[in-house]
């Protein structure tokens, strides 16, 4: 079962972040240290191929690991402080989804095999594809938003 499309584009470009390495700039400075743990929780979600409760739970504290990471980043830039925003909203999106596909996995892995256990069964079946949506869904707004960012960092 796999909760997010490979195909998601979310990582800000390492391109833009070699061509503003070293300048003076501290807007250039602003963007390096937001987009790194952008990065890192992009990487977090799409390197996730475990199928299991443990995995989920783990990937989803990983992902809090990261929005607490972005919420320390002090920012001047107003651009950018809302592009922090918008990946903190984004990965709490995907962390609160993780934490659901888990809880439904467990429930569904501890469920007698008898008619109310497969009724608990088709329902954390449901939660986990309810979740798959709400993640794809989540991912959508994170490749929208790395591409301003990039756009935006670009032109420094």
């Amino acid at each position: 079962m796999q909760f997010l499309p490979k195909s998601t584009t979310v990582a800000v470009s390492a391109f833009v972040v070699f061509l503003i390495a070293g300048c003076g700039n501290t807007q250039v400075a602003e963007c390096n240290k937001l987009i790194e743990p952008i990065n890192k929780g992009h990487n977090l979600v799409t390197s996730f191929e475990e199928n299991d409760q443990a995995g989920a739970s783990k990937l989803a504290r990983e992902i809090d690991a990261t929005i607490v990471e972005l919420q320390k980043i002090e920012l001047k830039d107003e651009k950018l402080k809302g592009f922090q925003e918008g990946f903190i909203q984004i990965y709490k999106e995907l962390s609160q989804t993780f934490r659901t596909t888990a809880k439904a996995l467990k429930e569904a892995s501890a469920a007698p095999p008898t008619p109310a256990g497969g009724e608990t069964v088709r329902k954390a079946k449901a939660e986990v594809q309810a979740a798959g949506k709400v993640a794809e869904s989540a991912a959508k707004k994170a490749d929208g938003l790395a591409i301003e960012i990039n756009s935006y960092c670009s032109k420094m």
